[in-house]
């Protein structure tokens, strides 16, 4: 049986529009923990604005998907708003992608990778306290990424 969909003139052909497929990705994202990128976004923190829980609302603040671009979170620890959202290129995507790594061999690290659970269980249990910018440096993150995690604003899924 073919689904219907019916998502206020996004049906073209009887599938979801790409500006219907990017809402409903962002709300899996954050509302979904069985979704692989729970972690990444509902997990730490990052919500959908109740009015964005309806699609035609997300439309009317959004407008079309243009295309070649994606939905994006201009402070990628804030939540899915009007105000904290645009329509960005990958390029712009890219540029502001929040800083994450993971340990490498030999005490290394590797820049482009995702802080580990380890790294944030370790930064939360730091018995000195450090400061934070010394731990941003170690960690190779912002000092605000930093006090997020020891305050339990973002990364809450991991204790």
């Amino acid at each position: 049986m073919k689904r219907k969909y019916h998502f206020h003139g996004h049906a073209p052909d009887g599938g979801p529009s790409p500006t219907y497929k990017t809402w409903a990705g962002m709300k899996r994202r954050c509302l979904n923990p069985k979704n692989k990128d729970f972690q990444f976004y509902g997990g730490r923190g990052i919500e959908v604005c109740e009015t964005w829980l309806e699609f035609p609302n997300f439309l009317a603040d959004m407008g079309e998907k243009p295309e070649g671009l994606t939905l994006e979170r201009i402070d990628n620890d804030g939540n899915y708003e009007p105000r904290n959202c645009k329509w960005a290129s990958q390029k712009d995507q890219i540029a502001n992608r929040r800083p994450y790594l993971v340990p490498a061999t030999q005490g290394e690290r590797n820049w482009g990778h995702k802080l580990t659970a380890e790294d944030i269980r370790k930064i939360r249990a730091d018995p000195a306290p450090t400061p934070y910018q010394r731990l941003a440096n170690i960690y190779g993150v912002t000092r605000g990424a930093i006090r997020k995690i020891i305050l339990g604003q973002t990364w809450r899924h991991i204790t």
